[in-house]
């Protein structure tokens, strides 16, 4: 990362497998993090341990909270995102994991579960469209009851997940949605300049080799 920083210059966005050593985290934004995202895929504390158990025995769901809480906290709102996936679990609660990300301040990407041949959940039903078309509807409406900025940062294309700014046309046309959208626009065009300025390479003092606070003092 320090070296695409410094020799390249870029948004860098890191996906990690959590830690309460938060200490990392303020390292890696020292280093020129611009964005942190957690995959914790469930919001049920049920399906996270039945359909993740490596994550549930080695991680713990309430791991992958506090990353997200610290992270977003530190780097801003809509700077972090929490990642989960809709179809498997009962609908209300990949609502209620819509609302927990969007009330910390962080972004929800939501992936559709697909079912793949040859996988553990082969023979799992796809989700049904109308469950989808609630789900990223409820995206939209979170993200603007809270104020989370949505295609702001530039030239951001993902493949396995909506993008954000597509879920607008699932919202109701009405004054509050067109405020949001007029704001979004109005974000991104003061923006730019900010992440002309974030993209370009810069010279990034912070030292690569991850070392916890007051390690190497000795005491008198």
């Amino acid at each position: 990362m320090k070296a695409v920083k410094s020799r390249v210059g870029a948004l860098v966005g890191l996906q990690l497998i959590p830690t309460l050593d938060f200490w990392k985290y303020d390292r890696l934004i020292d280093l020129g993090a611009d964005h942190f995202s957690f995959c914790y895929e469930f919001h049920n504390p049920e399906y996270f341990a039945r359909f993740l158990p490596g994550k549930q025995q080695l991680v713990g769901q309430q791991t992958f909270f506090r990353a997200l809480e610290y992270t977003a906290k530190k780097l801003g709102k809509g700077s972090c995102s929490g990642e989960i996936v809709a179809g498997v679990e009962p609908i209300e609660d990949t609502l209620r994991a819509i609302d927990y990300i969007t009330g910390i301040g962080a972004f929800p990407t939501v992936c559709i579960f697909r079912p793949t041949i040859g996988a553990d959940m082969e023979q799992w039903p796809s989700p049904r469209y109308e469950d989808m078309r609630v789900v990223f509807r409820y995206l939209y409406e979170a993200c603007r009851r809270n104020h989370i900025p949505i295609d702001v940062t530039p030239n951001i294309e993902v493949s396995l997940i909506v993008q954000p700014g597509d879920t607008r046309y699932l919202a109701p046309r009405n004054a509050a949605s067109f405020l949001y959208h007029a704001e979004m626009g109005l974000a991104r065009a003061l923006a730019r300049p900010y992440f002309w300025w974030k993209m370009r390479p810069k010279k990034i003092t912070a030292s690569e080799i991850l070392t916890p606070p007051g390690a190497g003092i000795k005491a008198a």
